[in-house]
């Protein structure tokens, strides 16, 4: 797991990557299919799983 606070600290030429875009502020049923299903969708086009949230949370 790669953890990065603004686009400008993701490597150069990272390669293709699969994103979900949520807030994941708890990883209740709904979050872990919506994760399976990411990480399934990137193996099968042999790319990263990418997930991108929010610190803090929009409604503060």
């Amino acid at each position: 797991m790669h953890y990065w606070n603004d686009l400008a600290e993701v490597p150069s030429g990272y390669g293709p990557s699969v994103v979900t875009l949520g807030n994941f502020d708890g990883v209740h049923r709904g979050h872990q299919r919506v994760l399976e299903t990411l990480v399934e969708t990137a193996a099968r086009h042999d790319a990263k799983a990418v997930v991108i949230s929010f610190d803090p949370h929009p409604a503060q």
